[in-house]
Formats: C-alpha cells, structure tokens, sequence
C-alpha cells in the first residue's frame, strides 16, 4: 500500500489529524475531503522561493507554513492519506510564474503536484488552488509513491576519475494548443447598474458545473473606494450543479454632489472570469428653505450663485 503510506517527506503527526479532522468536517464525501485538504494547504502555506533549493517533509511544511511546490504536494498527500485516500506525488513542469525567477515571468518551471485516487487518478495542485483538475500547462514526467522515488544516486569506486555532476537540461517545444471542450465551471452574475446613494451593494453570482466535478477559488475584486470581507470562496461541482454565491461590499465613501461614478466588479476563478458594472449616483442635495449643500466643484457654484442671486431679487421685489 505504498500510496497510504507515511513515511519519507509525507509523515504525520497528531497536530496534522487533528487538523484535518477539523478540514474535513461535514465533508459529504472523498472528494470533497480532498477539496478541502487542498484548499486549506493552498490557503495557509506561504509560497517562499528561498525553499526552493531544499525539501522539507510534511511535518516541518506543518509547523513552518512556508515552502514551495514541493512542500505543498507534500503536505497535501500526507493529510489525504492520514484519512485513508490514496495518493501519489506527480513530478513535472508547468507553465507559469511561480518559480525561480523573483521577477515572477512566464516561463516553464519544474513543478511538483499531487493525484489522488478516487476511482481514478485525479490530479490536484495545492500549490495553484486547482483541485480536481490541472491547467493545460502541467506536463507530467513521473508519478510516484513518493518524491524520494525520483532521487538519482551514482556510486564509483574514486581512482583517477574526476566526475563532475551539472544541473539537469531540457528543452519544451509547444507542438500544439487547444480550449477545453467545455468550461470546467460557467460564471454568471447578476446584473447591478445604478445605485442611488446607496451605503453597501449585493453582488450575486452563480457557478455551474462542467463535465467533470471540480473546486476551484471563486474572487471578488473590486476598486480601491470599496470595501468587503470574504473575497474569496471555495466552490466546489459536478456536473450540471449549480451554487449560488454572494458578496457585500460597502460602497465608496466622501463623493461629491451632482456627479455619477461608475467602476466595476470582476469574478474570477482559475480559468475565466466575468466583469460587471456598476454606478453610484451621487444628487445634488438642496434643502427645502435654502441654497445647495455641495462642495466646490463648479457646478455646485454656479447653482448656490443662482439661488442666492434669485433670494437677493425676491427680497427687492417684496420692498
């Protein structure tokens, strides 16, 4: 039972179950419990490149929170399978900015991630938050028990040969490129036009599934003049299953009278996103028993000069 295995990079400790007893409370079935697993490690385990050239196991990934790809996939398969699910650790490259160029460029980089069985081998990513499925750009080299099985060793008996050992050098050409057949989640949300002075908004939205049951991290983001909480949420389908999903956002504070704002709201997951407008309208305030209430844009200046002009008039008039 080598993929239930604990030893190498992927021990256990009590505090570990003891967390994942926690993760996976509720949890409906083994995917969701893997779901979860894998959303926690992305959420709590700090991606740090000065890890790079080190591996840590499970336990040491646990108490430092910090690490990369490696000690994520480590981590991850260590809590799958203190909880009895299969799992193996995947070696590959992947397409993307984490990795060992600290300006954070687009290249290909050596990449570790995780499979877990459930059935069948399903890939999962702690490191980019994909659970169930993985971009196009990973490319798999070897999957094993443990990343302790991809160690190369040379022994020589030393006489008068000197050997020098380099890094190892390859090339990635792209041969081809292709969309999935169908999206793994459908994005929607529900139109907001204008708002009329309003203090918070509701943005609503709605995920659907694909042909494959996935979790992804579905994010709100927003301009700077708005506030809110729990930007982001787990979301996790099947097939045809759709989840309501919704956020509350404390509108922009300190806007001038007689004008119109528009910004706009964008939700995203891993592969898509949708983006949607929104306006606040700001009236020019203008009490019953005299002149507007307004800051000193020009407008607001030329209406309080009419009004008092207009009140001056009045006042002759009535002489």
């Amino acid at each position: 039972r080598p993929f239930l295995s604990q030893q190498d990079y992927t021990l256990s400790t009590q505090a570990m179950e003891a967390q994942v007893n926690e993760i996976v409370r509720d949890a409906q079935n083994p995917f969701e419990e893997a779901v979860r697993i894998g959303n926690w490690v992305n959420s709590n385990i700090e991606y740090d490149i000065s890890y790079g050239a080190v591996i840590l196991d499970a336990p040491q990934v646990f108490k430092q929170r910090r690490g990369t790809c490696d000690e994520f996939a480590h981590l991850f398969i260590s809590m799958v399978r203190s909880i009895g699910i299969p799992a193996r650790y995947v070696s590959g490259v992947v397409y993307g900015t984490l990795g060992i160029d600290e300006e954070g460029s687009l290249d290909w980089y050596n990449h570790g991630w995780a499979e877990v069985w459930l059935g069948e081998w399903v890939p999962f990513d702690p490191t980019y938050g994909q659970f169930g499925f993985v971009d196009g750009s990973h490319v798999r080299f070897a999957s094993v028990p443990s990343q302790k099985d991809l160690d190369a060793r040379l022994e020589w008996i030393p006489n008068t040969v000197k050997l020098d050992v380099g890094e190892l050098e390859y090339t990635i050409d792209v041969l081809e490129t292709a969309n999935f057949s169908e999206p793994l989640q459908t994005l929607e949300i529900e139109p907001i036009g204008e708002v009329d002075e309003a203090e918070s908004i509701t943005v609503k939205a709605k995920v659907t599934g694909g042909d494959a049951c996935v979790g992804t991290k579905v994010r709100l983001v927003h301009h700077e003049d708005f506030t809110g909480n729990n930007l982001e949420q787990l979301v996790i389908t099947c097939p045809g299953e759709q989840k309501d999903l919704e956020w509350t956002l404390q509108g922009p504070e300190d806007l001038e009278e007689g004008y119109s704002y528009s910004y706009e709201v964008i939700i995203s997951n891993s592969h898509s996103e949708i983006r949607e407008p929104v306006v606040f309208n700001k009236p020019l305030f203008i009490p019953s028993g005299g002149s507007a209430q307004s800051g000193n844009d020009p407008i607001s200046q030329f209406i309080n000069f009419l009004l008092d002009f207009l009140e001056s008039l009045l006042a002759q008039l009535n002489l």
